[in-house]
């Protein structure tokens, strides 16, 4: 498993292809729904040798990476001595529990080191815990990633081939190759706006044009397109913690279901943060770091937006709700004052 590589357009723009191939568009999806979940959180105070952006896409994807301080730098010339984010794999001799207690690290310039995951000079980061490292094809979000970028990528060529067959709008048939050379050129002058005529006297009578999208309505097949890419979006945004209410089958859901889907999203990233952070305070109190990590303000800003928008949503549905419970309490001693007057 590896992280996508720069696309270079022109390498896979093949001569004579106008239409980017499946890998180009997969790549295209691929880092940008990776670049959205690198945004979810922020480190502070991690070591300048640190790339925060290696080291959370690292994470992100593969399920772990750990902060780690080399005895000796094997290439000098490329890198000075201090933390640096590497990506190695646990392994070595397993504990109780057939987990490895070693991290194993193969570093060109860094060098290669098997080191205990309990060392001073290490802290290994799991993007939700331990167990990540039981099932490393499917750890992180890669496989959610991948498969959401599988998708996407369908839908867009499937939108390309639809808006491109929406140009023909009928299929001619000749009888023989005299009159399809005909055919192609009386087509040719018309779609450059030339005179049209032809030598052959009955060859209108002969050709014979059948119309291909007289039953299809090219509107409603794009209409499925966009719909079904908003659906899968919002379902990849669900997995990573954005409570994005697109329903594909209706144009309205309940507040409950709001509620129970933020209550699921809220579960499921309160699961990752304190297990990054307990990484943090691991790290720190061996290396005597300082480093935190915490909801990026852009994730934090969203999710205010969106308990706002559930407040208000919940007041617009029941606008005389607090007028009837005061109404109630109003009400209730009113009886009680009764009763103690009796």
């Amino acid at each position: 498993m590896s992280i996508t590589s720069p696309i270079n357009p022109l390498v896979d723009l093949k001569e004579g292809h106008k239409t980017p191939s499946f890998e180009y568009i997969y790549k295209g999806y691929f880092m940008e729904l990776t670049s959205k979940t690198i945004r979810m959180f922020e480190f502070k105070n991690l070591p300048e040798t640190v790339n925060e952006r290696y080291f959370k896409s690292s994470l992100i994807l593969t399920g772990n990476c750990a902060i780690y301080y080399p005895k000796e730098i094997l290439n000098p010339k490329l890198a000075e001595q201090g933390w640096y984010a590497v990506k190695g794999n646990i392994g070595a001799e397993p504990n109780a529990y057939y987990i490895g207690s070693e991290y194993v690290i193969a570093n060109p310039i860094l060098g290669s080191e098997n080191i205990k995951t309990t060392d001073e000079r290490i802290e290994v980061f799991y993007w939700n815990s331990l167990d990540e490292v039981f099932n490393p094809l499917c750890s992180g979000l890669y496989f959610l990633i991948d498969r959401t970028a599988r998708i996407l990528t369908e839908i867009y060529r499937s939108t390309i081939i639809a808006l491109k067959n929406s140009r023909v709008v009928n299929v001619f048939s000749a009888s023989n190759n005299n009159e399809k050379t005909t055919l192609n050129k009386l087509i040719t002058d018309m779609r450059e706006g030339e005179d049209v005529f032809t030598t052959i006297q009955d060859f209108k009578a002969k050709m014979e044009v059948n119309p291909v999208l007289q039953d299809t309505n090219i509107k409603d097949i794009l209409q499925e397109f966009v719909e079904l890419e908003q659906f899968y979006l919002a379902q990849f945004y669900h997995a990573i913690g954005v409570n994005s209410n697109y329903n594909l089958k209706r144009a309205q859901i309940n507040n409950e279901e709001i509620m129970t889907n933020s209550y699921i999203l809220v579960v499921s990233l309160a699961d990752v943060l304190p297990t990054l952070q307990r990484c943090c305070e691991e790290l720190n109190a061996k290396s005597g770091l300082d480093i935190s990590v915490d909801y990026s303000e852009e994730w934090k800003k969203m999710q205010e937006m969106q308990e706002n928008g559930e407040e208000n949503e919940t007041n617009e549905e029941h606008p005389n709700l607090d007028e009837e419970e005061d109404t109630d309490n109003t009400e209730k001693e009113s009886e009680e004052d009764g009763e103690k007057t009796t």
